[in-house]
C-alpha cells in the first residue's frame, strides 16, 4: 500500500506542439497468446509472446535512479530505463538529469508479462526538452533577492536568476510497497517551492535560457531535493575546488603572517643597529 499520494506538477508544455500534447495510448500483443490461454492454448505459439505499447504525451509524476512514474488518461505506469534511449524532443541523446516532474514525454516498449503496469522501455523522448532549453547542474550558493550564483563543475559560476514565471521544484524519494497493481506507488514525490525555501549549498538542476546581450541566465525551472537519480548523489568535483579554494585562502593568510612577522623582526633589528 502506498503511503504517500504524489501532487502532479502542472506539464510543462512552452514550445510544444498542439498536435504532440495529443494523447495516445496504443497496446498491441504481438503473438497473440492472451486469447490462446483462455482456450488452452494455441499451436506454434511461443509461450513468452510480447505486448508492445507506444504512449503520446503522457505526464512524469516521479523520477528514480532508473526508472519513471508516468500518467496517461489516469492511468499510472512504471518505465523502466535500463534498455532505454533517453532523448530530448529533437532526437538528441540526454539524461534522466536533465528531466522534471510535469515533463511530457512520448514512450515506446514492451508490458511486462507479470505486471501490466509495468513499462520495459526501448525509447523514452521527453518533449519538454525543447531545442533552446540550456540546462546546468550545480550547487546554489548566497541566494538573495530572487538571484544566485550556479557553481558548476565544467561551466564555472553561473548567475541565475528567478522570476515570477520560475517554477521551483523540491523532489524526494517515495517509500512504499505495491501489493497489487494498478496502486498508485510513485518512485518519487515533489512538490512546489518558493525562492525563500532554497538553501546555500543545495544540490539544483537549473532549466531556463541566456538573456540575450547579458551575463545572466534566466531559470525557468528550479529542481532541489534528492529523488534518487545520479546528479543528487554523486560526488561534485566542484566540493573540492570549494575544499582547495579554502585551503588555498588558509595557505596565503599562513604566509602573510609569516611576512609579517619577519617584517617585524626586521624592523627591530633596524632599530637595534640605529641605537648602538
Amino acid at each position: 500500500m502506498c503511503r504517500q499520494t504524489p501532487k502532479i506538477i502542472p506539464p510543462n508544455i512552452k514550445n510544444i506542439d498542439i498536435d504532440d500534447l495529443k494523447q495516445s495510448l496504443i497496446i498491441n500483443e504481438i503473438k497473440g497468446r492472451y486469447i490462446c490461454q483462455n482456450v488452452g492454448g494455441c499451436p506454434n505459439i511461443d509461450k513468452k509472446g510480447e505486448t508492445e505499447i507506444t504512449i503520446k504525451s503522457a505526464i512524469i509524476t516521479g523520477i528514480s535512479s532508473d526508472s519513471l512514474s508516468i500518467k496517461i488518461f489516469d492511468i499510472n505506469y512504471d518505465v523502466d530505463l535500463t534498455d532505454a534511449k533517453i532523448l530530448r524532443s529533437q532526437w538528441i541523446g540526454t539524461d534522466l538529469n536533465n528531466f522534471s516532474n510535469g515533463d511530457v514525454v512520448n514512450v515506446y516498449g514492451f508490458l511486462d508479462e507479470n505486471n501490466l503496469h509495468l513499462i520495459h522501455a526501448q525509447t523514452v523522448r521527453n518533449m519538454s526538452l525543447y531545442k533552446n532549453l540550456v540546462i546546468f547542474n550545480g550547487i546554489i550558493s548566497n541566494p538573495i533577492n530572487n538571484t544566485f550564483i550556479l557553481k558548476t563543475e565544467k561551466n564555472s559560476n553561473i548567475n541565475v536568476v528567478v522570476n515570477n514565471d520560475t517554477k521551483i521544484i523540491k523532489v524526494e524519494s517515495a517509500a512504499c510497497i505495491m501489493i497489487y497493481p494498478p496502486v498508485d506507488c510513485p518512485k518519487s514525490i515533489a512538490h512546489l517551492i518558493t525562492f525563500v525555501d532554497l538553501k546555500d549549498g543545495d544540490r539544483a538542476i537549473v532549466r531556463g535560457t541566456w538573456e540575450k546581450d547579458n551575463n545572466y541566465f534566466i531559470a525557468e525551472q528550479i529542481i532541489v531535493g534528492n529523488d534518487g537519480r545520479e546528479f543528487f548523489n554523486k560526488k561534485l568535483d566542484i566540493q573540492n575546488n570549494v575544499k582547495d579554494q579554502e585551503s588555498l585562502r588558509e595557505q596565503i593568510k599562513n604566509q602573510i603572517k609569516n611576512l609579517e612577522e619577519q617584517i617585524k623582526k626586521l624592523r627591530e633589528q633596524t632599530k637595534i643597529q640605529l641605537f648602538r
